[in-house]
């Protein structure tokens, strides 16, 4: 008896481990079915429901749904489709290793940037003034900071983010800032599932800064 009851708790728990939850269904549009097991009927997708690692995924003609994996990533699943989820997380798992990379390399670019700016002394105060009072001075338009840009990023204000950072790049097109700005941008529109805008970006980056840091980190279009 006490055999039996190790064997079923042991089942449970290899049970457990392949019904692993590895995110939700964030939103849902048209007809999007589910299949637990290959042979096994399709049931409707529903918003929240959380997905699993052995599931399929069908979308019928103008239908689409989005995934948000546990760690944060997102993923479009476009109308027309019959795809495996496992097939989708290893996907964006690997996106999700190239996408760390960019950060990483953009958090320390303005580490090293905050350092440098510290570092120059400041304009003295009678100075400030007198600049203000300059004929020309209101005639300037108001130059949009990338950090403030970046800001709005971090914060998933996404909407906010893009046409500062398009502002950004418009200031000086060959600019270090606007460089930043193409790589923040080409990570937004991948967050988004908006490939052609994304891939617009990586082109973008590869003519204006052939020597960039970042071009061996970049999804290939």
């Amino acid at each position: 008896m006490k055999r039996l009851m190790l064997i079923s708790v042991f089942m449970l728990l290899i049970s457990l481990a392949f019904a692993q939850e590895l995110g939700t269904i964030r939103f849902v549009i048209g007809t999007v079915e589910y299949q637990k097991h290959q042979n096994q009927a399709f049931k409707p997708v529903l918003k929240d429901m959380p997905v699993q690692l052995e599931w399929n995924i069908k979308t019928a003609l103008a239908a689409s749904a989005e995934i948000l994996w546990n760690d944060g990533s997102v993923t479009v699943v476009e109308q027309n489709q019959n795809l495996s989820i496992r097939d989708l997380y290893e996907d964006a798992t690997a996106k999700a290793s190239w996408r760390n990379k960019l950060k990483r390399k953009i958090g320390n670019l303005r580490l090293t940037k905050d350092s440098e700016s510290s570092t120059v002394a400041g304009i003295r105060r009678s100075e400030a003034e007198a600049e203000e009072k300059a004929d020309l001075y209101w005639g300037f338009e108001e130059l949009v900071d990338l950090g403030v840009a970046i800001a709005k990023y971090e914060e998933e204000k996404h909407e906010e983010a893009i046409p500062l950072l398009l502002k950004v790049i418009e200031q000086d097109p060959l600019q270090k800032d606007a460089e930043i700005s193409h790589v923040v941008l080409i990570l937004i529109y991948d967050q988004l599932g908006n490939i052609s805008d994304r891939d617009r970006q990586v082109e973008i980056l590869k003519t204006d800064f052939p020597s960039s840091q970042f071009l061996k980190d970049l999804p290939q279009p």
